[in-house]
């Protein structure tokens, strides 16, 4: 941890942070594991051309088409733009 090296921030701080962070994805999110239709997923959107993705956010379409996903949220409009392209539901997080 470089802020913590540098001083910015305590070893406290980043394990408080660390701790509330988990506590919000487990509460909040589903995380799905990458699977291999996921990746031939995300290659055929990247195949397309016309959404500009790039890799990791081609993965993040592949998983989110994959398990259907109701609406993607981001605060990523490239991505968001791409989704809508793909037919995926996606808006900006307020």
């Amino acid at each position: 941890m470089s802020r913590v090296r540098i001083g910015e921030l305590s070893q406290e701080m980043v394990e408080e942070v660390t701790r509330a962070f988990q506590a919000d994805v487990a509460e909040s999110y589903t995380v799905f594991a990458l699977s291999r239709t996921d990746v031939e997923k995300a290659a055929e959107f990247l195949l397309q051309g016309n959404t500009g993705l790039r890799v990791g956010d081609a993965l993040h379409l592949g998983i989110a088409y994959n398990h259907k996903t109701e609406n993607l949220l981001s605060l990523d409009r490239m991505l968001i733009t791409a989704a809508r392209v793909l037919g995926i539901s996606a808006g900006k997080v307020d």
